[in-house]
Formats: structure tokens, sequence, C-alpha cells
């Protein structure tokens, strides 16, 4: 006997499968208006996520989740640095850490105080429902064109509009349903970087593997040879692009 399905079910496979994606953006677009951060809220998580990241920096005899200079993979340890109203990086800093990623594959590596002021002008400009969505995709852009980057963004999920963005971009952002078959199991947002050889790697996508030492860390995947081919296999295949961001330096 077939399950039946209930309203919570058809919505599940409903939105991410017909709802067209500047519909989606345009509703996210509207929630940062929803449940802002307080301006005190935002210097007190600075000074705090200024001290922590600090600490990370520098910190000796042990495994930081946080080193200068390195990709960002291990998002799900973030568990104490504070986003928005009352949540944390660990839950709501995908987009942020997207935009570090991105920043370090273009040559800007951000200090640990860097790192604590790019949270803090996200939470002031972008931050959904105070941070417990996230970022909003239209936050991202003008971000890199303030300075000084060539951005261009699509919301298609056809192959070549994507692998167009990559072939003329240094590094992109990704926004996706982590299912594109099931709203509920949320939304994600990488970087995807480019090396000297034209392919393409995805970070903080929750993958896992071997350090040099045996210990399994959170881990970056690829290359893949187009933007769309890296792009499919977000979440392990099952992802569904939302937005697409590529950025290029100003020669």
């Amino acid at each position: 006997m077939a399950e039946k399905k209930t309203w919570k079910n058809r919505l599940a496979t409903f939105v991410p499968r017909y709802i067209p994606n500047l519909l989606v953006a345009g509703v996210i677009g509207f929630m940062q208006m929803v449940q802002r951060t307080s301006k005190e809220k935002v210097e007190q998580n600075f000074i705090e996520n200024s001290k922590l990241l600090e600490e990370q920096a520098v910190l000796q005899g042990g495994v930081p989740f946080f080193c200068p200079g390195t990709y960002i993979e291990n998002q799900r340890l973030w568990r104490k640095v504070s986003f928005g109203r009352d949540y944390t990086m660990s839950y709501g800093g995908c987009e942020i850490i997207a935009v570090y990623n991105a920043l370090l594959s273009l040559g800007k590596e951000l200090s640990s105080g860097e790192l604590a002021e790019l949270i803090s002008h996200f939470e002031r400009r972008g931050a959904v429902r105070g941070g417990l969505w996230g970022v909003a995709p239209q936050a991202v852009k003008p971000y890199f064109k303030r300075k000084g980057y060539h951005v261009k963004k699509t919301w298609s999920r056809k192959e070549k509009s994507i692998s167009r963005i990559g072939e003329e971009s240094d590094t992109v952002i990704v926004f996706s349903y982590n299912n594109g078959q099931d709203i509920f199991d949320g939304m994600h947002t990488v970087n995807i970087s480019k090396d000297e050889e034209g392919k393409f790697h995805v970070h903080n996508d929750y993958r896992t593997g071997p350090d040099d030492q045996g210990r399994i860390v959170f881990v970056s995947h690829g290359p893949y040879d187009t933007l769309a081919e890296a792009v499919s296999n977000l979440s392990e295949g099952t992802a569904a692009s939302i937005c697409v961001i590529g950025i290029r330096k100003k020669v």
C-alpha cells in the first residue's frame, strides 16, 4: 500500500522543484528586514569572536578549528563563534565562510580580527532573520563589488549558464538546496575555487577524509573539469543550485 503524502511531503518536494529561484530569493531578501541583530549585539559578538579567533590563530599543542591562510572546511566545529542574534557560525555561517574562502582563493588572506569584522559586516548587512537563515545571496554580490572585483550572478540551473560563470570567473560562491527533492533538508552555501589549470575545488561541503597523520578531518573535494560538474556533486550529488556568483579580479 502506497504511503499517503501529507501537505509537508508535498511542500518539501514542490518548492525546490517548481518555485523559481528568483521568487525564493525575493522571499529571502524580504526576510532580511525581520528580526534584525541589534547594534549592541553585533558589537558584543565582535569582541567575543575577535578574542576567540585570535586564540585559535596562535593555539599551541592543540588542533585549532581556525588557521589563517587555509581554507575553512570545518564549519560544524564553529559552535563557539557567535553570529547574529542568538546563533553560531556552525549553524548559520556558511555564506560568511564561503566569502572568506573566496577571498583566500583570490589571494586575500584575512587575519582573525578581519574575519571577526567580516562576520560583523554580514550581521549588519544581509543576515536573514537575525542569522537564523544565514546570509541572503543579495548581500554577497555588493560586498565583492565594493572591494573592486568583477561579479557575475545567475539564478539559472542550466549547465551551460553555470559553466559559463565558471569559465569567466576566478572563484565562485554557490547557494543551494541540500536536497533538490526536499526543502526541509535546508540550504547551504560553499565556495568553489579554481586552480591554475582551470579545475574546480569545492570547500566546506561537509566531506571528510584522512589528513597527513591519518586523522579523519573535513576536506575539500574535486578537482572537477567544469563548474556545472562541481555543482552537481554538492551535498553528495543531491543538491540543487539557487544562485551562482562568479568573482573575478580586476586587471
